[in-house]
């Protein structure tokens, strides 16, 4: 049977089996951030067509939950508005797009874009109001009068080698030194753009949050296999 699928939703799937292809068996940390809207397009068009090929009642929603996870689900800051993604993957996804007529990017089946809601009204009786951040070129920016709103811009948290050394030995992990550090990030490749993991600021390297995690998951999983012993300190935490 033909089920006659939207453009939409044909758009969709030929592009997520493409983007599998593509990733295979290494997916980059930015990646989910930067197409979530088109998976949960695909998870809304799932539901859409088995409703509507095979009736109300196959419908997953009385079920079982469905969940989309989102990583780093903040409002738009001037600093976490870019993501990196390896060159080759970037150039295929902007050529998929391009391919694409704009009532073809634009419909919802292919991604489904959410407005961000912020609560952004202080007294009783005001209504909230959706604000949906577009480029000033684009289209629908046309016509509309600007708006100046005020964005304080928000710096990620830094770490040393020695500042990560000492939260894990906080944690427990006094084995876990300098020389332990440095084999690690070299094993895992940690200082690869693409894994976000720090950034390099006049020649010299520091780390963000996310490696600090990394660092302390190892630690973690090599002490349960190993039967470390993990005894915490009450070292005053990093400032």
């Amino acid at each position: 049977m033909d089920p006659g699928l939207d453009a939409g939703t044909v758009n969709n799937l030929t592009f997520l089996i493409g983007l599998r292809n593509e990733i295979e068996h290494h997916m980059p940390p930015d990646l989910d951030n930067y197409l979530s809207g088109r998976y949960v397009a695909c998870a809304l068009n799932y539901e859409y067509w088995l409703t509507r090929l095979f009736g109300e009642r196959h419908s997953l929603g009385d079920m079982v939950a469905l969940a989309i996870h989102f990583r780093d689900l903040t409002s738009p800051t001037a600093t976490n508005t870019k993501m990196v993604l390896p060159t080759r993957l970037a150039n295929w996804i902007q050529k998929f797009d391009d391919s694409l007529s704009q009532e073809g990017f634009n419909d919802p089946r292919f991604a489904f874009r959410m407005v961000f809601v912020p609560k952004i009204v202080n007294k009783k009786g005001q209504a909230d109001r959706a604000i949906e951040f577009i480029r000033a070129d684009s289209p629908e920016a046309q016509g509309l009068v600007p708006e100046r709103v005020l964005i304080r811009e928000s710096e990620k948290p830094k770490f040393r080698p020695k500042d990560i050394v000492r939260v894990v030995s906080e944690a427990g992990y006094s084995w876990f030194g300098v020389h332990q550090h440095t084999d690690l990030w070299q094993t895992r490749n940690a200082k690869d753009p693409a894994f976000g993991f720090g950034i390099e600021i006049s020649g010299q390297w520091y780390w963000y949050q996310r490696w600090v995690d990394e660092v302390l998951d190892y630690c973690m999983k090599r002490a349960a296999t190993y039967g470390l012993v993990v005894v915490p300190t009450t070292v005053p935490p990093v400032r």
